[in-house]
């Protein structure tokens, strides 16, 4: 499914962020955001919220 120009917006300024944080370079950064995106743990809704699914790795 195509993203709207806000959500894809939204993806865009967390990929930016995720370069300056780790230093890695924008296929990198992109293919960790879709890798997210893939299995679920990052959504980007057509209004362009960012959703994040919250996972415990607790005892």
């Amino acid at each position: 499914m195509r993203q709207t120009a806000i959500a894809q917006l939204t993806k865009n300024m967390m990929i930016i962020d995720l370069m300056k944080e780790t230093g890695w370079s924008r296929p990198r950064a992109l293919a960790a955001v879709e890798e997210l995106e893939a299995v679920g743990l990052v959504h980007f809704t057509p209004k362009g919220d960012l959703r994040l699914r919250m996972v415990s790795g607790g005892q």
